[in-house]
């Protein structure tokens, strides 16, 4: 049995070294329409995310945590971690621009994101889970094979 898991093994690594490597580097991207935007402005309100980096992830999780003086962790604030990820993800609109924070008067993105409306809880955990997916924590992204 181990010998069908090795000969496996090398037919998998066969494949990944001569899989197009460029092919591999591609982010998934996805756009997504905020239906209660394109119905307040009257013309589609088209959002364009992409997967996150580890390095992403990781900093949208920091930014999330709370610690004790001594260092445990005492919280994960978890709309702190959905705004977070989502200005990383959302590459249009870029949620970070100057000129969107001025025109709706917040001073910073998680500002613009958690308490001006610009985005509704319920909008931000479904970008939240869109780019999340995209990252590859959603259903499908690992299968089972059958032997």
């Amino acid at each position: 049995m181990a010998k069908e898991a090795n000969v496996s093994a090398k037919t998998t690594l066969a494949v990944l070294l001569g899989a197009d490597r460029g092919k591999l580097k591609l982010v998934p991207k996805r756009k997504v329409e905020i239906k209660r935007l394109s119905e307040t402005v009257g013309e589609p309100v088209i959002f364009t995310l992409r997967a996150l980096t580890g390095e992403e992830i990781q900093d949208a999780q920091d930014a999330a945590m709370k610690l004790s003086k001594k260092g445990e962790l005492e919280n994960m604030d978890g709309s702190t971690l959905q705004c977070m990820t989502v200005l990383y993800g959302c590459i249009d609109p870029d949620l970070k621009s100057r000129e969107l924070l001025d025109a709706y008067e917040a001073a910073t993105p998680e500002i613009l994101v958690k308490e001006k409306n610009f985005l509704l809880p319920g909008e931000v955990a479904q970008l939240f889970n869109a780019i999340q997916e995209l990252s590859g924590y959603g259903d499908g992204a690992v299968e089972s094979v059958k032997n």
